[in-house]
């Protein structure tokens, strides 16, 4: 896990009461998940962690087969406790970067990542 965000580690750890946290002034803010090999996903579930309402206004997902390269696949809004993303089409990727487009009230928190 990569990208700009506090503990990105937290994101993928099994534990929604820990989360990677991005600053209070957070536009742009990035995730970057290397999922090992390409897959195929049509759907993103961000858990918002010990902070329900930690989420951004708009959040666009972002995808790669390289890790260089990314082309965006979807945005959409946050919503309180769980953002869930779908995309029409599945996607495949081996990288996914979800990136805050416009941010929240407070600082962005994920605290669990699930790609279906």
């Amino acid at each position: 896990l990569g990208g700009n965000l506090y503990n990105p580690g937290h994101a993928a750890d099994g534990s929604t009461s820990t989360a990677a946290v991005s600053d209070p002034a957070y536009h742009n803010a990035t995730l970057t998940i290397d999922l090992g090999k390409p897959c195929l996903f049509n759907a993103i579930f961000i858990a918002h962690g010990p902070s329900a309402m930690g989420f951004c206004r708009r959040v666009a997902v972002l995808t790669s087969l390289d890790g260089k390269h990314f082309s965006q696949q979807h945005v959409g809004p946050g919503t309180r406790r769980v953002t869930s993303l779908c995309i029409i089409k599945p996607v495949l990727a081996r990288y996914i970067r979800l990136q805050a487009i416009i941010p929240g009230d407070r600082a962005w928190s994920i605290g669990e990542v699930y790609i279906q």
